[in-house]
């Protein structure tokens, strides 16, 4: 049950069927330009690997990255060392019609998430698309640079189109003279 399952590969894009394939995509990132499809909607809660979310994966670079959530929604994610479901976001990276629900992203401690973190992308650069996503009961905390959508956009250019972010929680702390940069939907 432990073991992580590399997602197959149709058509030059990787079907994400299960929790072991989000996991293995979460905790390793992908090669530059790899391009993924969810296929099914995912609970982690009730996963087996619930466990291995929350204590194992941290943060990974997506370059060039294409994530298309087919209007499927990943619930009760748990990655308090995580600065987001997609760390770091950088090149011409697009996501869509994903919905992240019932999710908890990141930690007041964690200064590992000093450069952002969202519940969807902790630190954004290059050119950025993102459309359809929505953020709905999410808890997303670290010392600064927090948002509900996006933690730090930076260098580039994003568009946002038909993105919400409802019923969550984003939180800062004032920690040893780093603070601020929170933002309900982009934190910085």
């Amino acid at each position: 049950v432990d073991e992580l399952e590399i997602p197959a590969e149709a058509s030059g894009v990787f079907q994400i069927t299960n929790d072991k394939e989000l996991a293995f995509l979460l905790e390793f990132g992908c090669p530059e330009g790899g391009k993924y499809k969810l296929v099914n909607s995912i609970d982690v809660a009730a996963s087996a690997l619930s466990e291995k979310f929350s204590s194992e994966i941290a943060v990974e670079k997506f370059v060039d990255f294409e994530f298309d959530g087919c209007g499927n929604i990943i619930s009760g994610l748990n990655l308090p060392a995580a600065a987001g479901l997609f760390s770091e976001v950088s090149g011409t990276s697009k996501v869509s019609g994903l919905t992240l629900s019932g999710c908890t992203i990141g930690n007041v401690e964690n200064l590992s998430n000093l450069l952002g973190t969202g519940a969807l992308i902790g630190l954004a650069k290059g050119s950025l698309e993102v459309s359809g996503v929505t953020v709905s009961g999410a808890s997303v905390m670290a010392p600064c640079k927090v948002g509900g959508l996006v933690g730090s956009f930076v260098d580039g250019t994003a568009e946002f189109t038909d993105c919400k972010v409802s019923g969550s929680t984003v939180k800062t702390l004032y920690f040893k003279g780093i603070s601020g940069w929170c933002g309900g939907f982009i934190g910085f």
